[in-house]
This record gives C-alpha cells, sequence and structure tokens, in this order.
C-alpha cells in the first residue's frame, strides 16, 4: 500500500491520495478545505484524478511495470537464500540506489519492499536501516500483512526465519523505541501471529526487572496483549506489588485488557459450535465492542484449531461469521480505543500532553 505519492512535475497544488486512489479513495485535506464549494472540490478531484491516471498510462509503459505489481515474494527469498553470495550485493544497490533517488524509485514500492524483508533474515541491522529510510523518508511506502501490520515485521517474528541473538536485538529495540501504545500493540500483533508468545513473554519478563519504572512500565505494556490466564495472572500481581505507583496503576488497566481478550477468545470460539446463526449473530453483536485490533489475527487462528479438530459449520452459520468479519475488517478509526484509553494519546500508561513539545518527555523520544 503506497501511504504517499509525489511527482517531478509540480503543480499548483499538493495532490496525493490513498492506495484505493482508482475507487476514488482520494485525499482532498488542506486548510481551508472546509470553505472549498461543492462544484470547486469536484474539479479538484477531477483534476487530481486526471494526474493519476497520465502517471497510471506512463507506468503501464514502463519496462519495469512487473516490479511495480511484484508478488513473487516466496520465489525472490527462496533464491535470496540459495544463492546469498549473488543476492546481498545486488540488494545493497538497489536500495542504496532507491534511498537516494526516492522520487525516480516509488514506483518500485512493493519489489524494495520485498527486498528487504529477503536481506531481513540475513542481515537485520541493514535491513531495518533501509526499511526506516524507504518507510519514514521521501518514498513513504507501507506494505502491509495479512493481520494489518508492516510486513517487515511480520518477518522480523518469523522465529523459524529470523532467530539470531541480532533479530531479538532487534525485535527489543523496537518495543523500547516505541512512541505510544498502539506500536507496542502492532508489534505484539506481530508476534503473536506467528505463534511467538513465548518470545513475548519473555521480553515483557525482562522488561519487568528492569530498576526503573519506565521499563517496568513497557513490560507492563507488553503482557496486555498477550491475553492468557498465564499473562493476567502476573499483571495482577505487579499491580500489588511493584514499588512504582505510576507502574501500578497502568497494570491495573493493562489487567483489564488481557482479561478481555483472554474473554473475547473463549467466547468466539463458544459461538463456532452455536448450532442457531441467529444466536451466532446476536453473539457476535454482544462481541463486537470489546473487540481490539488483534483479533485479525486470533479469530482466523482459532477458526483454523476448530476446523482441524473436526468443526464443520452450517453454510448460514459460516455466511454470519464471513459477513461480521468482512464488515469489521473494513471499518476504520482515527483512534484505536481500549478500556477507555486512545492507545496513540497513551504511552507506557502515562498520557502524551500534544500541547508540549515531545523533547520534554524523555521516556518515549528515542530517537
Amino acid at each position: 500500500m503506497i501511504r504517499g505519492v509525489s511527482f517531478e512535475h509540480d503543480v499548483r497544488g499538493s495532490y496525493q491520495w490513498t492506495s484505493n486512489a482508482n475507487y476514488w479513495g482520494i485525499d482532498c485535506e488542506s486548510s481551508g478545505a472546509n470553505l472549498v464549494g461543492h462544484q470547486s472540490l469536484q474539479k479538484r478531484l477531477d483534476d487530481e484524478l486526471e494526474h493519476w491516471r497520465l502517471d497510471e498510462d506512463q507506468l503501464q509503459n514502463w519496462e519495469g511495470y512487473e516490479l511495480h505489481t511484484f508478488g513473487a515474494l516466496s520465489v525472490l527469498e527462496t533464491w535470496s537464500k540459495s544463492h546469498a553470495e549473488e543476492f546481498l550485493p545486488r540488494a545493497q544497490t538497489v536500495l542504496t540506489a532507491a534511498r537516494e533517488s526516492p522520487a525516480a524509485h516509488w514506483h518500485l514500492g512493493g519489489f524494495l519492499h520485498a527486498v528487504i524483508c529477503c536481506l531481513l533474515p540475513t542481515d537485520p541491522e541493514e535491513a531495518w536501516r533501509h526499511f526506516v529510510a524507504l518507510n519514514e523518508g521521501q518514498v513513504r511506502l507501507s506494505v502491509k500483512s495479512a493481520y494489518d501490520v508492516p510486513e517487515f515485521y511480520a518477518v522480523l517474528w518469523d522465529l523459524n526465519r529470523c532467530s539470531s541473538p541480532a533479530h531479538d536485538s532487534l525485535r527489543r529495540h523496537l518495543f523500547a523505541r516505541s512512541r505510544d501504545e498502539f506500536e507496542v500493540l502492532v508489534l505484539s500483533v506481530a508476534g503473536l501471529a506467528n505463534h511467538a508468545e513465548r518470545c513475548l513473554t519473555q521480553f515483557g519478563n525482562e522488561f519487568l526487572g528492569h530498576e526503573l519504572a519506565r521499563e517496568r512500565a513497557l513490560g507492563v505494556s507488553i503482557l496486555a496483549w498477550i491475553g492468557t490466564e498465564e499473562s493476567a495472572a502476573r499483571l495482577a500481581q505487579i499491580a500489588t506489588t511493584d514499588p512504582s505507583r505510576w507502574v501500578r496503576t497502568h497494570t491495573e488497566w493493562a489487567t483489564e485488557v488481557a482479561l478481555q481478550e483472554k474473554s473475547s477468545r473463549h467466547f468466539f470460539r463458544r459461538l463456532l459450535h452455536e448450532a442457531d446463526p441467529y444466536r451466532v449473530s446476536a453473539g457476535l453483536q454482544v462481541l463486537k465492542p470489546a473487540l481490539t485490533p488483534l483479533v485479525r489475527w486470533w479469530h482466523n487462528d482459532i477458526m483454523r484449531e476448530e476446523k482441524r479438530a473436526g468443526l464443520v459449520l452450517a453454510p448460514k452459520t459460516a455466511a454470519v461469521l464471513e459477513s461480521f468479519w468482512h464488515h469489521w475488517e473494513s471499518t476504520r478509526k482515527s483512534h484505536v480505543e481500549v478500556i477507555g484509553r486512545k492507545l496513540d494519546e497513551f504511552c507506557r500508561g502515562e498520557q502524551l500532553d500534544k500541547l508540549k513539545t515531545p523533547k520534554l518527555a524523555p521516556w518515549w523520544n528515542w530517537d
């Protein structure tokens, strides 16, 4: 998914669109946009769509068009493993060139990201540098996995592919540099989707053993999303024994999150064995307010587990489930709120004051 697009030829307005531009998913936010009349807004949309069409026509005539829609990640990965001595220098060359001239290489977004993901198992530090340069630089590309987390994180948390101490160090570093609770959530989804619960628990316990309260608060944030009986019990213990009131207060919230996650998964598993599709539909509506982005991972995981155990869904029940998850996953909110907290407004249990300079908040300004 390309998050932003810029043109070499400048125009008298800033034009950018979402990845669904061809479905009229066009961003037109600018100062004074609310004052623009309907006709002026329509003209701007038409002009912007025309720019997109001209660029798309040029792109389809480009000799490297196949790389723009590159979808052979598994093939590239196989080749990178079997011919590492050829892959590494070529990967370095193309990624360095893209970083030096992003305006000329944004069409290669999907391919560049695939190269980075193939570089990650061999050289995690170098892959991370390229990922940051492309994902947070002028190219501004973001390729998402099936669980709506960056594909880079999904590969990093695949312990079968990334199992060295350097990979552990990078995973730990990403937690430490998280700027808010939402970033901790994203990393946790990547870990849980790869069945790396034990690794997540280990990181959480490591941070909880630190002498600084800010580090223990991060450990609490990690354990909150694991959502098991063990993680909830560990959090309940910390809520009464930690010497810091800050950490204890944060742990009370985290314990509620862990229990909600645990209960939601158990409730959904029970619903799958309900014979009446009307009861299933009603149950899903009861479950809906408790769902967090973690459900993108666990509802599919639970479905697979139950089907392997012999579950056969009635056609009407299957249709109800398919419809519910389609609508839920198609809904996007500007803020994810869990147990009364907007995750992007809190860091390690501390509410971020947007009126203050970020430099005044040292515990989350890691860079």
